[in-house]
């Protein structure tokens, strides 16, 4: 009697398992310990059960060991051992979208860190960028507060190599991350913090972080575009200067007006959709006066015009606008959105969701004809509508 084929000598087997030889090696070992009986099945059963079979095999072993080394002692030797921890981490923000209002294309706002920390004086310093544009950027000292990063992104580049360093490090499973295979660990980081992170199942970098809860993963992941170790050099350690606005702003005082009146009290450079949008009317117009506060206790004196559509307990609109990104109307130092982004360009409009998913309120700001408007609505489609409908105010 001839001897079955084994896997090793099967194309069809070859092919299937060409890129995965570790895999091919275990299916093949199993294939000799069958006895004759089991050698009779149907091929095609076999060859499920022993494919079955090795990849138990693989998941429980091939995660502890890149290319003999462990996980730990690869992902410490991927990052290096010199002063300054360098890293460059990005996260999309799905409260924030920013919409083209002639095609009505959005995508989702984008946050992205780049972070020092030097491992032997403590400092840390962030520079954030929001949709690309540098928004804060500051220096920490050890033991201070984390001001200006976020906390997340602190605590990774401050405790990562820390935590493999003491081998604190749980392998979960493998898979797959913007088609790279990845092994995703524990890791215990400063405070007792547990972060769940990708690995590079090439070179051991890390290539995504997120908070770990008990089994689950909890929020949203930072994707790791660069991270390394590198000599501390001192113009790393000196954040950009930004431009100092207004640190808030008041609604001193405001009174009914007609939209003639309102559009003479912003020089004639007014906007507004319309008597109605989408059928929700207009029900009032206010001339306001307002103020910017800065630091230094100085105040700056302004005014807008707000346009209120419909009724609070149902459909409803306001509009604010101003000749400048006001803080009274929600534009950060006069220079941001709300949220700390960078004001869209004209023809683009900057929305966020604010408060619970089940009552949501939408906050939309753009800049239009040199006027800088707030729209807020309980509802998204009416922010964006009467973003589209503005007009000049006759």
């Amino acid at each position: 009697m001839s001897e079955p084929r084994r896997p090793m000598s099967d194309p069809e087997i070859l092919d299937l398992f060409q890129d995965e030889p570790e895999l091919l090696a275990v299916v093949d070992a199993i294939s000799a310990t069958l006895t004759a009986r089991q050698r009779r099945l149907p091929r095609r059963l076999l060859l499920v059960a022993a494919t079955a079979a090795a990849a138990v095999l693989v998941v429980s072993f091939a995660p502890w060991q890149f290319g003999g080394r462990s996980v730990q002692d690869r992902a410490l030797a991927a990052i290096g051992d010199r002063r300054v921890v360098h890293l460059v981490a990005t996260r999309r923000e799905p409260a924030r979208t920013v919409v083209d209002l002639r095609s009505g294309n959005e995508r989702s706002g984008m946050l992205a860190v780049e972070s020092w920390f030097d491992s032997q004086s403590g400092d840390l310093r962030g520079a954030t960028r929001r949709d690309g544009e540098l928004v804060a950027d500051a220096l920490v000292a050890e033991g201070a507060a984390v001001g200006g990063v976020d906390p997340l992104v602190a605590v990774f580049v401050r405790g990562y190599r820390e935590a493999l360093e003491r081998g604190e490090l749980e392998v979960v499973r493998r898979g797959r991350l913007g088609g790279e295979e990845v092994v995703w660990v524990r890791l215990t980081l400063p405070g007792a913090r547990r972060d769940e992170i990708a690995l590079d199942a090439e070179t051991g970098l890390p290539r995504a972080f997120r908070l770990a809860v008990g089994s689950e993963a909890a929020g949203p992941a930072w994707r790791v575009q660069a991270i390394d170790s590198r000599p501390r050099t001192q113009s790393e350690f000196v954040p950009a200067e930004l431009p100092v606005g207004p640190s808030g702003g008041d609604i001193l005082s405001e009174r009914a007006v007609t939209t003639s009146e309102a559009n003479e009290f912003l020089d004639g450079h007014g906007r507004w959709p319309g008597s109605d949008v989408d059928g929700v009317p207009l029900k009032q117009v206010r001339a306001q006066e307002l103020s910017r506060l800065f630091a230094n206790g100085r105040r700056q004196d302004s005014r807008g015009v707000e346009f209120v559509y419909g009724d609070p307990r149902s459909d409803y609109l306001q509009i604010r606008q101003a000749s400048a990104p006001e803080p009274a109307y929600g534009f950060t130092e006069g220079r941001l959105t709300l949220d700390f982004a960078p004001i869209p360009a004209p023809g683009q409009l900057s929305l966020t969701r604010l408060g619970p998913r089940a009552r949501p309120l939408w906050l939309g700001q753009l800049s239009k004809d040199e006027v800088h408007m707030t729209i807020r609505s309980n509802r998204r489609d009416l922010v964006i509508d009467a973003a589209r409908s503005l007009a000049a105010l006759r």
